[in-house]
């Protein structure tokens, strides 16, 4: 009787049993910084030979775990290897009509990444300039100089030493890079073209910069010789607020659709060139050229391990731009 009587109070106490334990996870970027646990009271991180283990801030010890030395079943379930994105179809706005109504053909423009693969040119980490279409050139106030807008945020140049098809389409340029380079010290500042205005076809086109540090006005303002230069860029990529970083290891790559429009000017799928291929993209702009495309789509896929380890403080890149001009062929 008194063996079931301590029964019947155990009971009492446990409310019916114990049940399932539940399983807790642990979400956090880089544990060695952001996990501690309270040792002698203090907060210790994650790691620390002196004891910062786990198995002190919960029990029984986690599934999973081996021991600060070798946590090996650690859980990644905010990110894994591969991540893409695909946008919907975007209508070229029927951007001009030859006589009898027809789409024109158009040109698309677009580098920086391998035609056959589609990933983003790197070297040593950081995404590859494209050579410049302009420049360098002096920065001065004579014939073949680029010359300081009034105001410091931008800089005049001769529309004819544009090369087409920029020349002619001057928009082209918003979203460029404009590089002023002090020769021979390795010293440069770096300026995103956010607008373009010239006076009608006039001979001069100014280009308005935008951007972190010293304006181009300061740094002409400091004297010595100056140079600038016009880089394309197609594309920006982004990894823990480092612009033109891509980790070694990781690759992002690129690809594009077409299609033509139904009767309804609906992006019709089984005329796309993706229906014709299998249902493949290409990552080579020319596949898409001389054809009067009406839609146009793109897709881009993240790879965090092109070699096969993926480590738990990967940083994660972002594409932050991505521009397909085209032009009326």
């Amino acid at each position: 009787m008194l063996r079931a009587g301590l029964l019947a109070l155990f009971l009492a106490l446990a409310c019916a049993g114990d049940g399932g334990p539940g399983i807790l996870q642990i979400h956090l970027r880089n544990p060695a910084l952001d996990l501690r646990f309270t040792q002698g009271g203090v907060g210790l991180p994650y790691g620390v030979p002196a004891g910062a283990d786990v198995t002190r801030a919960c029990a029984p010890p986690p599934f999973g775990w081996n021991g600060v030395d070798r946590p090996s079943d650690n859980l990644l379930p905010f990110f894994g290897r591969f991540s893409a994105s695909q946008s919907d179809w975007i209508h070229l706005g029927l951007p001009a009509l030859g006589s009898g109504g027809e789409t024109l053909p158009v040109e698309f423009l677009f580098a920086g990444i391998d035609p056959l693969t589609g990933r983003i040119d790197t070297d040593g980490g950081m995404v590859t300039d494209l050579p410049a279409i302009l420049g360098p050139i002096p920065v001065g106030q004579g014939p073949g100089t680029a010359r300081l807008k009034t105001g410091g945020q931008g800089l005049e140049i001769e529309r004819s030493a544009l090369p087409q098809p920029y020349r002619e389409s001057i928009q082209l340029l918003v979203e460029f890079e404009l590089r002023l380079a002090v020769p021979g010290s390795g010293a440069s500042q770096s300026y995103v073209i956010e607008a373009v205005t010239s006076d009608g076809d006039g001979p001069l086109v100014c280009l308005h910069a935008a951007g972190d540090g010293p304006s181009p006005g300061e740094i002409l303002a400091g004297g010595g010789e100056v140079q600038a230069s016009v880089i394309p860029r197609f594309l920006a990529v982004e990894t823990a607020g480092a612009a033109g970083s891509l980790p070694n290891g990781a690759s992002v790559e690129i690809s594009f659709d077409a299609t033509l429009s139904n009767s309804f000017n609906e992006p019709d799928n089984t005329l796309s060139y993706s229906a014709s291929h299998a249902g493949a993209f290409t990552s080579n702009v020319e596949d898409l050229s001389a054809t009067p495309w009406t839609w146009v789509r793109y897709r881009v896929i993240f790879d965090l391990a092109g070699d096969g380890v993926l480590p738990l403080d990967q940083p994660l890149p972002g594409l932050r731009l991505l521009r397909l001009p085209f032009l009326l062929d």
